[in-house]
């Protein structure tokens, strides 16, 4: 088993530097995070990497208000049912705190079938 995960950027993908950062942080706890090429068209929702076979949609806000966590879950859950939330851009809000509410908030989001919490350290919660 190797140490560190990959990360597999596919032909075409142009992932922003704070989703490059969120696939650091996964691939530094030993999974393979593969972006995936976004579906053209309008209205069309799509989730952003492939971790284990299975569609991750990642979130990396920069609202400082708790509020917000239910809005980014909300928005992340038309694109996939298992989200990733980044805390690297949040300010003023510490990771306790953004845990609290994404606990909170996952649990009232049936559609949500799992949320994984990337720490201001780099660190990986199981939300859901």
């Amino acid at each position: 088993m190797p140490e560190t995960g990959n990360i597999v950027i596919q032909g075409g993908v142009k992932p922003w530097p704070h989703e490059l950062r969120t696939a650091e942080a996964l691939a530094a706890h030993d999974l393979t995070v593969t972006f995936l090429v976004r579906k053209e068209g309008e209205h069309q929702s799509s989730a952003d990497v492939e971790i284990d076979g299975i569609e991750w949609e990642m979130k990396s806000p920069i609202s400082n208000n708790l509020s917000n966590v239910q809005k980014t879950l909300r928005k992340a859950a038309h694109q996939s049912s298992c989200i990733i939330y980044d805390s690297q851009r949040v300010k003023n809000l510490t990771d306790q705190q953004i845990e609290r509410e994404l606990r909170k908030q996952a649990k009232a989001f049936r559609s949500i079938k799992h949320v994984i919490f990337v720490t201001k350290k780099r660190n990986l919660i199981d939300i859901k």
